[in-house]
This record gives structure tokens, sequence and C-alpha cells, in this order.
């Protein structure tokens, strides 16, 4: 399916910047629009009134870029995105703009390179080891995919440490409901807390110099079962990318995630060194060994 690249920027400054990647990687075409941020426009007609509404779009203050581009190859709107990302710097960057895209269910009028197409590219020279990693759809990675360790909410922390001991390398355990729902996850390392609490008290106690730690503490002091000792579900689907394991295990600071498909259910778990494995891999691979 073709998809929609839509890039808005906060800076149109930076408009040339973007468009001279696109064009060195065969980009053909992108249509530019004027557009103005509704909290920024807001905020400016709060301050100098609606009777200025007429000159909203020629005000610097307010005033960003939208700059649409339709793709119907998936390799090179991955070029796209990472050449957008190396020319804005990073849009995660506080006031640096917006990246998404959108599906498209019906095209006509795309422009292609014909000599591209009558001499295409040799794959090291467009599926990069870096571009297969991220862009590689959870469910093509089945070999790497591990299997998880579900505990049901009531079962005792000593029954969540004894499954996790039987799959050795596992760091986490995936807390299910009565339906076989995902609810929580359990670290390793917060387990290890949760049961050596009562082990070696001392050191707890010794960390317990702030109003936080001694509320994690007392929480400590009282769980019993996987349901206490859980905390909020993250995860990726089969549809889902490498890269989005790799941003969701990231920010969350998980040295596994699991898989689960579309009831919720968890079907796998793929973890830090599932990924080193992949990234390796296709690295040989572009070598040609």
């Amino acid at each position: 399916m073709a998809q929609a690249l839509v890039v808005i920027l906060f800076k149109p400054e930076q408009l040339p910047t973007l468009l001279k990647a696109w064009d060195e990687i065969g980009v053909q075409g992108a249509t530019i629009l004027r557009s103005v941020g509704g909290y920024r426009a807001k905020t400016w007609l709060d301050e100098v009134g609606l009777g200025a509404l007429q000159n909203l779009f020629d005000n610097e203050s307010v005033r960003t870029k939208t700059i649409l581009s339709v793709f119907d190859n998936d390799a090179q709107l991955e070029q796209a995105i990472v050449a957008a990302e190396q020319a804005i710097g990073s849009f995660k960057r506080e006031n640096a703009g917006i990246l998404f895209t959108l599906p498209v269910g019906y095209v006509e009028g795309l422009r292609h390179d014909t000599a591209q197409a009558e001499t295409p590219p040799t794959e090291p020279a467009l599926y990069t080891a870096e571009l297969v990693t991220r862009q590689m759809l959870i469910k093509n990675v089945h070999a790497t995919i591990d299997s998880p360790v579900v505990v049901s909410t009531n079962q005792t922390l000593l029954e969540v440490a004894e499954a996790v001991a039987g799959h050795p390398g596992m760091t986490i355990a995936c807390v299910v409901n009565q339906r076989n729902r995902l609810v929580g996850l359990i670290s390793l390392r917060q387990l290890l807390d949760d049961l050596f609490m009562a082990v070696v008290p001392e050191e707890f106690l010794a960390e317990s110099i702030s109003f936080d730690k001694v509320m994690n503490f007392a929480k400590l002091d009282q769980t019993q079962t996987a349901g206490d000792a859980m905390v909020a579900p993250v995860w990726v689907t089969e549809d889902d990318t490498v890269k989005d394991a790799f941003v969701r295990m990231h920010e969350h600071q998980l040295a596994a995630i699991p898989v689960v498909d579309d009831q919720q259910e968890v079907v796998g778990c793929i973890s830090r060194i599932d990924l080193l494995l992949l990234y390796a891999k296709h690295q040989k691979r572009a070598r040609g060994e």
C-alpha cells in the first residue's frame, strides 16, 4: 500500500535543507503548504486580537511549513524518513517539528525515475543493514522471538520466580488476567527486589532517605502476588517494526518486551540480545558473508 509522508516544520528556514536531502535520495516530488500551528496561533491572537486574523499566515512566530510526499516503495519511504531526521537534526527535540505517515488507499500520477527503474540499484545500496533492521516487521523475525514467561495476577512471587528460573536468560514476566490478556510486566530486577526485601531488609532501609523511597519500601513490604508487583504493560505487535521494539524498550528501560496479538494475548517476547543478534546477522549479509 502507498504511504503519505507528512512533515511539519516548525522552522520554515529548514525547508531547503530538507528538500535537498530528499532530492539526493531520488524523491520525485513533494507538495509544500503554508501552515500555522494551532497552539501558536491561539497564543498570538490572544495577544494581538482577532483583528489580526487576516495576517495570520504572514506572521513568522506562528508560521510553519507542511510538506507532503507519497511513496509506493517502502524502502524509499524509509530512506526519506532517515534523510528528514538527518536534515532536521531530530524530531524528538522541542520545537523541531512533526513527522508521520498515513496509508493511501488509492493513488495515481506518481512519478518514477525511468533510468532508475531500468537499472535498479543493487541490494546493499538500497537495503543497508541499518535500514533493513530498522524497518523489519516483528512477524518476520520469528527465529529471534523467544517463548514468553506468562503468569497470572494471583500467582505468588515465588511462583513467578520459579517460572522465570525455568527460562534462563528471560528478563521479564508477562502478567495476564483471567481472560489471558496482558495487564502488566514484572522485570527481573523488580522481582529480585520484591523477594530479597525479606532477605536483606537493611539494604532497602538504608536507601529510604526520601519520601519516594520510603513509599517504595512500604510497597515492597506489602507485595505478595504478581498483581501487586507488576507495572503497566508495554508491548509490540507482530505488525510493529524492530525500530518500535527498540524505542519502547529504550524509553521504558526494559531488557525485553512482549509481543501480543490482536486480542492482547502474549505470543512471544523479544529482548535486547535478540536485537543485537538480528543486527549482526544483517551486517554479515550486507558484507556478503
